[in-house]
């Protein structure tokens, strides 16, 4: 059985990993992509604060996250589609920051968007990377039974 999610935090993981994504192609700031999604109603229907959160934790921990793919991935993080980048940092953003959201949640949301909007075998790529982080990330999470 697949993992509940709630549809304003689906579509605010969406928003993150698209203005992710605008970050990495464009050099703009996460602020000025914070207030242009805002302003221009992208988020409608999005959980505005969950997408707020994500967008400055990965912001703010840039740096980190990209040490966590790197540890993670099977290859060098300029050879992942940004794409692919921009949907594992959010990923990893969430369960690092987001205890609150089960590690088989935010796998199967990368997964999503993974099919949505990367390439053929993404969501394999992406599946296997979050897991290998969501073992160690999530550790005593990450060895319980399911209820």
């Amino acid at each position: 059985m697949a993992a509940k999610t709630r549809p304003g935090r689906n579509r605010a993981r969406r928003c993150a990993m698209q203005a992710t994504y605008q970050g990495l192609m464009t050099g703009q700031t996460y602020t000025e992509i914070s207030r242009q999604f805002h302003q221009l109603g992208y988020l409608d229907g999005a959980d505005q604060d969950y997408f707020d959160g994500l967008l400055q934790e990965i912001h703010r921990r840039r740096d980190d996250l990209d040490e966590l793919i790197d540890r993670f991935a099977d290859r060098p993080r300029d050879q992942i589609n940004p794409v692919e980048h921009s949907t594992l940092l959010v990923a990893l953003a969430e369960l690092a920051a987001r205890i609150d959201v089960p590690y088989r949640v935010v796998i199967d949301e990368a997964i999503k968007m993974s099919r949505r909007y990367g390439s053929n075998d993404a969501h394999r790529y992406i599946n296997a990377v979050v897991d290998r982080a969501a073992k160690e990330l999530r550790a005593p999470e990450y060895g319980r039974p399911r209820p």
